[in-house]
């Protein structure tokens, strides 16, 4: 009797000094932690560490409250004096806990998701929307620079002879910098082509559709995207 009554009080004085030693951890790896977000140079190296010894203490007071927890199923069992009592008190206490706990957690997550989501969406909507806005903006004057370069270089080929055409267009396709340059009669025929890559020796036909806009005096102006995924300018006039 002495003996089980010496046994269940050193176990508690045990429990609660490791308890105690564990709260008192605890404090100390939340500390690092927080200096460690806001001096991540410096702790970059044991952070993990550090999550790593918190998740240690967290699983030793598990392990300490199952343990507790079993030692009060078996005093139930045993009808030891004040067991109900102290599984009322234990009850009573782990609602005190978790339902404040549960009440802090369910406000911040409705705050996190919410508020804060909400705040950056509008900012990352609004920045969106202007870059969108802007590169529109930038292809159209782009669209237009190129549409007047085209002009003058049909102005300029149509006061050259015929069999200077094919070196005209080569010098004023370099002057406009632009990557080619084709002439066509009504029909779609190329007359006279010029590009900055060596390895292109044609450009692409202009379709039936858009040879009637041609004949019609319209412009043919559209943003295309090569087989690269980049962007590329196409002005026929």
């Amino acid at each position: 009797m002495r003996f089980s009554h010496w046994r269940g009080l050193v176990s508690s004085r045990g429990g609660q000094a490791l308890a105690a030693f564990s709260v008192f951890c605890g404090a100390v790896l939340v500390t690092l932690v927080m200096s460690a977000s806001s001096n991540s140079p410096a702790f970059s190296g044991v952070l993990i560490w550090l999550l790593a010894a918190g998740m240690g203490i967290v699983l030793l007071l598990m392990l300490l409250a199952g343990y507790q927890l079993l030692l009060l199923r078996r005093r139930l069992q045993q009808r030891v004096f004040g067991s109900k009592l102290t599984l009322r008190l234990v009850l009573l206490f782990a609602l005190v806990a978790m339902l404040p706990g549960a009440l802090v957690y369910a406000v911040s997550v409705q705050f996190l998701t919410k508020s804060i989501d909400t705040w950056f969406d509008i900012r990352v909507e609004k920045a969106l929307d202007g870059g969108l806005s802007l590169g529109r903006k930038t292809l159209e004057v782009i669209k237009r620079d190129l549409k007047e370069k085209a002009v003058a270089m049909a102005l300029s080929l149509a006061d050259q002879p015929k069999i200077r055409q094919g070196v005209a267009i080569n010098t004023f396709r370099e002057q406009a910098a632009v990557h080619e340059a084709a002439l066509f009669d009504l029909s779609g025929k190329v007359k006279v082509f010029s590009s900055d890559a060596k390895t292109t020796l044609a450009p692409r036909i202009p379709t039936a559709d858009i040879l009637q806009m041609l004949r019609r005096q319209q412009t043919y102006s559209r943003v295309l995207a090569d087989p690269d995924g980049a962007l590329l300018m196409r002005v026929l006039v």
